[in-house]
């Protein structure tokens, strides 16, 4: 087994705490999503059901944008720098840049990205790393991302009560 003190030691202290916090309020919320009843079950496993969720807050969170400096500040940033996507180009892992898709609004563009994030946090792509030139943007992102679930968090009791709630399982 490899020695997970010796991988912990390459995190500065402050950047141990944000990516602990980024895993721990993240799990949390999909928890929260799924025990709420945002749930989908592909193939039986049950799911997050993010896109029900954004619809169900859209118009709210559009007004905390209007009203919360460091709210919209937060999305902004991650609207302009987004979070490049790993992907495999012939045999060898590449970091692909992201846009926005005018497609979509502007909450499930962020729920899109914020996805990204997590995925290349918890996949190893990120954080403390022998690849990413600009550790700054990392943290930035991470602490972006966090500004934004947090707000998502409260804007639904249920998914408040069950993100405060114990886990009896």
């Amino acid at each position: 087994m490899h020695n997970i003190e010796q991988f912990l030691s390459e995190f500065h202290e402050k950047d141990a705490k944000l990516v602990f916090d980024f895993f721990i309020v993240f799990s949390r919320f999909e928890y929260s999503l799924k025990r709420s009843g945002f749930v989908i079950s592909p193939r039986g496993h049950a799911e997050p059901d993010w896109g029900k969720f954004i619809k169900s807050v859209e118009n709210q969170f559009n007004y905390c944008l209007s009203q919360k400096t460091d709210l919209l500040e937060a999305a902004k940033y991650i609207e302009n720098a987004p979070p490049k996507q790993q992907i495999v180009a012939g045999n060898e892992l590449e970091w692909k840049d992201t846009s926005f898709n005018s497609r979509f609004s502007f909450a499930k563009n962020l729920s899109f990205f914020i996805r990204i994030i997590r995925n290349n946090l918890f996949h190893g792509g990120k954080f403390p790393g022998r690849f990413e030139k600009d550790v700054a943007r990392d943290h930035q992102l991470l602490t972006n991302a966090l500004i934004i679930l947090n707000c998502w968090i409260e804007l639904n009791p249920d998914v408040c009560t069950n993100f405060m709630s114990k886990i009896h399982e």
